[in-house]
């Protein structure tokens, strides 16, 4: 194509009808070009990386997480596996956390099973449960309290090791014997915390071991000293037949046991500072 100007030429003449058309001829394949070139990169791309990877997520959350472990002192049987929709750190960042201030973690849908003829303890808390300020060591079962060296796309490190509260929202919670569900637990809500031992479970809280089955709103629960406190009204199912009643403790099986209602009355008030707007 020849429509350059001449030195006798004016501007009028440059901006022809033929040359007008010329020139949005030439820019229209070069946009076409550019297009085409980008969807290819674009389709390269989205074959390269699966969908469930695509998705950023931001430095304070790992996205949808399922690991499993197997019992150090035996090659085939399993101890745990845990899956989970999101892991959020409320006001830090994830890894290693260097300065004095403290976060919340907000972890969603949780799915834990664990295998108690593969480990000795089944305690969610020391799975999940921030440790309190000064304690040394990483947690019984270290699932979060051994950060990884590098940040990448495909891991994320975790260090709850400063972390004053773990928020659990949805979670289903199970310990299995030989192929059997002994101990069952599930809610919408649980709060695990630094400065105590307890887990406080929340939203329809349902129990269930082979033998029984508790219902309440509002149940504490402290796997290491082997106790759950119902604070509030509560239904017990037992053979048949259907208990309700209010401020009882229970043992891992649910069996009622003799304890001071003062405690369970300061455990009520505990509870009920934990304000649901909070998950």
């Amino acid at each position: 194509m020849d429509w350059k100007m001449t030195l006798g030429g004016t501007f009028s003449d440059f901006l022809s009808r033929r040359n007008v058309v010329r020139l949005l001829l030439f820019w229209l394949a070069g946009v076409v070009l550019v297009g085409a070139y980008a969807g290819v990169l674009k389709r390269s791309d989205s074959e390269a990386v699966p969908v469930d990877y695509a998705t950023a997520c931001g430095r304070n959350e790992t996205g949808a997480v399922a690991a499993w472990r197997k019992d150090s002192s035996s090659a085939s049987a399993p101890a745990y596996r845990i899956a989970f929709d999101n892991l959020r750190a409320e006001n830090a960042s994830l890894g290693v956390f260097k300065t004095a201030c403290v976060k919340v973690v907000h972890v969603e849908n949780v799915r834990v099973v664990f295998f108690a003829d593969g480990m000795a303890s089944c305690d969610l808390g020391a799975l999940l449960a921030p440790r309190e300020q000064g304690a040394s060591g990483a947690n019984p079962l270290g699932l979060f309290n051994e950060p990884e060296e590098s940040d990448t796309a495909w891991s994320k490190p975790v260090d709850l090791a400063n972390t004053t509260e773990v928020r659990i929202r949805r979670l289903d919670w199970r310990i299995c014997r030989a192929d059997r569900t002994v101990f069952h637990v599930r809610c919408q809500h649980a709060t695990l915390r630094s400065d105590t031992s307890r887990m406080v479970l929340r939203g329809h809280v349902t129990m269930t071991t082979p033998d029984a089955v508790l219902e309440s709103n509002c149940v504490q629960i402290d796997v290491g000293d082997e106790s759950i406190v119902a604070p509030g009204r509560y239904s017990l199912s037992c053979d048949g037949t259907v208990r309700v009643g209010q401020a009882a403790r229970f043992n891992m099986m649910l069996e009622p046991t003799c304890g001071n209602s003062s405690e369970m009355e300061g455990d009520q008030g505990w509870a009920n500072g934990l304000w649901l707007g909070s998950f």
